[in-house]
């Protein structure tokens, strides 16, 4: 009955403080551990106490006054070692609780980290390989193992036609523009031209002089990639210069 009524005066004292803080609320196991190190402390005092009691009892030859000390000292001994012993077994359970909440956290950090590289997967994904709209790998006309070509296959023929359809705008005239617009296609497996966008600018006249006349262009011979035909993109720069 003793040792219960100093547990719960320690435990009554741990909760008192605990309400009148704003720190996070501790868990069960944390208020009883702290509770059996309170008793602990009150058990230490209570022993040297009787300790003192004793040797003034034996000093004084007071027999029945001695006897009452050491019964109270085996009391608190027997209090102190089932005090310990619980002490003990709930330090391990918050020792195992803390180790499974690092893991956890562990865990978390991992599934988010993985989470960000997932995410980024796609763009790096799209960075590197640029896909028309069906879908199919466009490759670079540089890598391209059999390059597509405009009519007669001549280098020079795509050059020639844009010349002959370019209409230099009159009001680009009038201001005396000049400049070179470098254009971006895409010869698509059928032969046919399109996602013209302009990727240096000459001015906003003359870009959409140039992106007109490529976005009818006839059909050319579609480039080859390990022997199938595939979409490839075209850079070509259309000049734009004044007769002097």
């Amino acid at each position: 009955m003793r040792k219960r009524i100093i547990i719960m005066m320690a435990l009554a004292a741990v909760l008192a403080a605990g309400c009148k803080t704003k720190t996070k609320a501790p868990t069960r196991e944390q208020i009883m551990a702290d509770s059996l190190k309170a008793v602990k402390a009150k058990l230490d005092s209570s022993i040297k106490a009787q300790n003192a009691a004793m040797l003034k009892a034996s000093a004084e030859g007071d027999d029945d006054a001695l006897l009452a000390a050491m019964n109270q000292l085996f009391a608190l001994h027997d209090i102190e070692s089932e005090n310990e012993k619980s002490l003990e077994l709930i330090e391990a359970k918050l020792a195992a609780q803390e180790k499974d909440t690092e893991k956890a956290i562990a865990k978390d950090v991992k599934e988010e980290a993985n989470k960000k590289v997932e995410e980024k997967a796609p763009v790096v994904e799209k960075m590197g390989v640029e896909k028309d709209a069906q879908g199919n790998e466009i490759i670079p006309f540089a890598k391209v193992s059999e390059k597509p070509t405009f009519k007669d296959k001549d280098a020079n023929s795509f050059s020639k036609w844009v010349s002959r359809n370019i209409e230099y705008p009159k009001e680009a005239v009038d201001q005396k523009l000049e400049g070179t617009s470098v254009i971006k296609f895409l010869v698509n497996k059928d032969g046919s031209v399109s996602n013209v966008q302009v990727l240096k600018s000459a001015g906003e006249l003359l870009d959409k002089e140039a992106v007109r006349v490529i976005s009818k262009s006839p059909k050319w011979s579609a480039g080859l990639q390990n022997g199938e035909a595939v979409p490839v993109s075209y850079t070509f720069p259309v000049v734009f210069k004044l007769a002097q």
